[in-house]
């Protein structure tokens, strides 16, 4: 049985004037947006099919990139979302290991909520985080939605 569970990630602070967007399958772009110094905000569906061995939601779909075991939303960035005159090439990997079943059952039960997640929009040279992106504060967690 498959179920849809609607999550947020925020990027903090980007750098203004890049743009970013989420990779749904192996190339589409969506969600495009260019920053103006805000916080972004992506909504995503990911697809909860089963547990994995571990125990641990086993998500699918085409926003679910990566193995298995360490799946990840990918947001691209600069010339990776489109934007040909961009001097960056990148692309963040969001990952999704640290949404546990407390929250899916929580998100299913309550309408209008998702699990949302806070990332770092910025490096320490002033320039677009990128690679592995782990969620600040207290990670992944249950919000109303925006």
């Amino acid at each position: 049985m498959k179920v849809e569970i609607p999550v947020e990630i925020t990027l903090l602070d980007p750098p203004p004037g890049v743009s970013y967007a989420l990779q749904h399958g192996k190339d589409e772009l969506r969600s495009r947006v260019r920053s103006s110094g805000s916080d972004l905000v992506f909504g995503v569906t990911l697809t909860l099919a089963g547990r994995l061995e571990s125990g641990a939601p086993r998500f699918v779909g085409g926003f679910a990139q990566g193995p298995a075991v360490e799946r990840f939303v990918y947001i691209t960035i600069g010339t990776s979302a489109g934007d040909p005159l961009s001097p960056w090439t990148r692309r963040a990997k969001i990952h999704v290991s640290g949404i546990t079943w407390e929250m899916v059952e929580k998100v299913q039960a309550m309408p209008g909520h998702v699990i949302a997640g806070c990332f770092p929009g910025t490096d320490k040279k002033g320039e677009p985080s990128c690679a592995s992106l782990r969620p600040i504060n207290e990670g992944w967690g249950v919000v109303a939605s925006e």
